[in-house]
């Protein structure tokens, strides 16, 4: 009795060490991402090894430390903290797809492809290894393989939203604009505010000069993140094809809010301002633009300006 009491205290002390490891390893990584997103990032080095001496085993320590030094250019080194995190943890997707990442900025586009293959041989019943393999097929511009890699994903979870984005696009890619639609907005029943879904189906909606429903989901993506410059611009654009100027006049002085520097919201609303008759407006923002870019100076064509040749920026 005695030598089963003493045994499960000996549990009880270990489970307590454990969770007391856990506990410092999370205070110190959370520290140092803190530190990181303050810019401090060299800084944030020394908390986040501290964690990895603390508990050696933990993958989350591992990962962080990977992630920390990818930001600040040590990829190598962010590669084998990545390794050490997949070999503490095997199906650790994060740290799969960090060590992708990390192979393809290196352009080791066939190491990269060796790692997917090992993940999905090891987690076989894992979507998110079919989904890093159809990202790397696009890069190839293997879209059919793509396409291919994203119905295991599918048939494994189907509830991935990023299975159904990531599918769409590809067919996209392929032309197959119908079927990019339809999996864009499978994306969106699962998550009506998935951001990049709704901006690329906007996109998809511009091109077929449905502007009332691009402005829909470009207003649903402000809605979520009011400082997308994308989306504010955009819908600037929008506006104007819809002669709705004082609303386009409204986005492209909120993208100028955002990013003063940005000349084409400038020439936009110069644009805007030389259509409505404002001329002392539309005089400034010609001296703004030209004072950001000195060699535009007499250069610059408000004549005819033709909303229907405005470009939307892409994703």
């Amino acid at each position: 009795m005695r030598k089963i009491v003493c045994l499960f205290l000996l549990v009880l002390t270990l489970s307590a060490c454990n969770n007391a490891k856990q506990t410092q390893v999370s205070d110190l990584v959370d520290k140092g991402q803190r530190f990181c997103l303050k810019g401090r990032c060299e800084e944030s080095i020394d908390f986040i090894k501290e964690a990895v001496t603390v508990d050696p085993e933990s993958a989350y320590a591992h990962y962080n430390l990977g992630l920390i030094y990818e930001q600040t250019g040590r990829i190598n080194k962010a590669i084998d903290e990545y390794k050490s995190a997949l070999q503490l943890k095997s199906d650790y997707d994060e740290a799969n797809e960090s060590l992708v990442s990390a192979y393809i900025k290196l352009k080791q586009i066939g190491t990269a492809k060796e790692q997917i293959k090992e993940f999905i041989d090891k987690n076989p019943e894992n979507a998110e290894g079919y989904i890093l393999s159809a990202k790397v097929n696009v890069i190839d511009n293997n879209f059919a393989k793509s396409i291919e890699e994203l119905n295991k994903a599918i048939n494994i979870d189907p509830n991935n939203v990023e299975a159904y984005f990531n599918i769409a696009t590809a067919y996209y890619r392929s032309n197959k604009v119908e079927d990019a639609k339809k999996n864009y907005e499978k994306a969106l029943e699962l998550d009506t505010g998935h951001i990049n879904t709704l901006i690329n189906l906007a996109g998809i909606y511009v091109t077929e000069k449905n502007y009332e429903k691009a402005t829909e989901l470009y207003n649903k993506v402000i809605d979520k993140v009011p400082d997308s410059i994308l989306a504010n611009f955009n819908l600037g654009i929008l506006y104007g094809l819809m002669d709705d100027m004082p609303q386009a006049k409204a986005k492209f002085m909120r993208v100028i809010e955002l990013n003063p520097g940005l000349i084409d919201a400038h020439y936009h609303l110069a644009l805007i301002y030389k259509k409505t008759g404002q001329e002392d407006q539309f005089k400034k923002e010609v001296e703004i633009i030209e004072k950001i870019n000195p060699e535009l100076k007499g250069k610059l064509n408000f004549d005819t300006p033709d909303n229907s040749k405005a470009k939307i920026k892409k994703n």
